[in-house]
């Protein structure tokens, strides 16, 4: 009886820790996009506010060496989403090349405060409205993983 009742509890066991497996390394889904892409490139005057507030940003310092982060903006146009530039951002700053692990995007009205306000406050008030978008093919636990330094802003960001 006793052995039973240890096969059955390892069974249950077994169960409980191939579900939290395939539950954690499932990708985020969240921010793919389905639609037609119209890209518009950004004013210089826009590219020059985004290059001053991520260089100045202290999640710059954060973010690893081997994994960078891609940040694209976009607006509408007539319900139409437009994208515009795209960044590609590591530790050293702004790279030419490279394999983003996370994909962002932000409403390119939020450009324009990037040097006024509190970069965490304008990520923090774009996600609440749904300006923000997250994408990554990679699990959440493989994110934790390789971006375990930038913890420390997941308040901030809000995943």
């Amino acid at each position: 009886m006793k052995k039973r009742a240890i096969v059955i509890i390892l069974i249950v066991v077994t169960l409980i820790i191939v579900t939290g497996i395939f539950f954690f390394n499932q990708p985020s889904k969240e921010g793919i996009l389905t639609q037609d892409i119209k890209v518009v490139p950004l004013s210089s005057e826009e590219r020059q506010q985004v290059v001053v507030a991520v260089i100045s940003s202290e999640f710059i310092e954060d973010i690893p060496k081997k994994y960078p982060v891609a940040i694209t903006f976009f607006s509408f146009e007539n319900g139409e989403r437009i994208f515009h530039d795209s960044f590609l951002i590591g530790k050293q700053g702004f790279l030419t090349e490279g394999k983003p692990e996370v994909y962002l995007s932000l409403h390119s009205k939020y450009i324009k405060e990037l040097n006024q306000e509190n970069f965490c406050e304008i990520v923090q008030r774009a996600n609440k409205v749904g300006d923000l978008g997250f994408y990554s093919e990679s699990s959440k636990v493989s994110l934790l993983i390789k971006y375990r330094g930038m913890l420390k802003y997941r308040e901030c960001i809000g995943f």
